[in-house]
């Protein structure tokens, strides 16, 4: 047995260090946090007016 007390496996949501470069992650979300502040309210609505039809066409029009 495992010194942890675990029979097999690792835990779920342990150590997801290895999935993807976290350091690219953050600064793509940094950039994206910057883009979207920078944004007129007009700019704003209009993605959040695509957002809003591109989630009706996913989950309302498919059944």
């Amino acid at each position: 047995m495992d010194p942890s007390g675990r029979k097999w496996g690792r835990a779920p949501l342990g150590d997801v260090s290895n999935c993807q470069d976290q350091g690219s992650r953050n600064l793509k979300l940094q950039k994206e946090r910057v883009r979207n502040a920078a944004m007129s309210d007009e700019q704003k609505n209009e993605r959040n007016k695509k957002r809003r039809e591109a989630y009706l066409c996913l989950h309302i029009y498919k059944y």
